[in-house]
């Protein structure tokens, strides 16, 4: 505003009004629209996105489940992770792993894993937490789990130790029939679950008093290769001992 003349510089006013005039007013408009929209559009960006409700319309806790839950699959990764990630032995292999709206348990999404190992090689989805926890107090874990087809090959792995160099204990298992059309409930105790026998110390028992990772491996035997689809949901642990 220049003080003496009562005008505006960059909104043209009427004399002796500080106010802008009507061609003030449409110019000012034209330019505040768009810059509004830039600083509403960053903050649209900014913010988390909002779940998403569940199908049937109860409300659920963050994460897909209560206390016991380790992932539903319905938002961002569990809270010190990382979220879900594949590994594969070399070329050849393939895990491709990702949320899938269209297929899912209780919730809104499951966890899709397309699979194509080569024979002789293997791939794995893992959950890593960042440090060790305490799973003493459950009974074990479980998940639901649906599949391209019954008789596929696969292990459920729960990796115990330093984050660093975790030490890996499996069950191995195969699809299940009802797992093709609908969602076969797996629940795996404790004492199901043994070192692998390629690390040292094979077939001891797993200890759940320090537990940093879960995860989902595929291997091929020498003679033939893998290739099939998985969907895993509403994984947690087995409440209770």
């Amino acid at each position: 505003v220049v003080a003496r003349r009562k005008d505006t510089l960059h909104y043209p006013g009427e004399p002796g009004d500080d106010h802008p005039s009507q061609a003030g007013n449409r110019k000012a408009t034209e330019e505040f629209v768009p810059a509004l929209n830039v600083f509403v559009n960053r903050f649209r960006a900014d913010r988390p996105a909002e779940p998403v409700p569940p199908r049937d319309g109860k409300e659920r806790p963050a994460g897909g489940g209560g206390p016991a839950a380790i992932d539903g699959f319905e938002g961002d990764a569990p809270e010190g992770t990382e979220g879900w990630q594949a590994f594969d032995e070399r070329e050849g292999a393939s895990l491709r792993i990702e949320p899938d709206d269209d297929v899912a348990g209780d919730g809104n999404r499951s966890l899709r894993l397309e699979v194509d190992v080569p024979k002789g090689s293997w791939a794995t989805c893992i959950l890593y937490y960042e440090r060790p926890a305490d799973r003493s107090k459950t009974a074990g874990l479980r998940f639901r789990l649906r599949a391209s087809q019954a008789g596929f090959p696969f292990g459920v792995h729960v990796y115990c130790g330093a984050r660093e160099e975790p030490a890996c204990y499996h069950v191995e298992l195969e699809t299940p029939e009802e797992a093709v059309d609908g969602w076969a409930d797996i629940s795996l105790p404790w004492d199901r679950f043994r070192r692998v026998e390629w690390e040292e110390d094979a077939g001891s028992p797993c200890p759940p008093d320090r537990v940093v990772g879960v995860g989902i491996g595929m291997g091929a035997p020498e003679d033939s290769g893998l290739r099939g689809t998985l969907w895993l949901d509403d994984v947690a642990w087995i409440e209770g001992r």
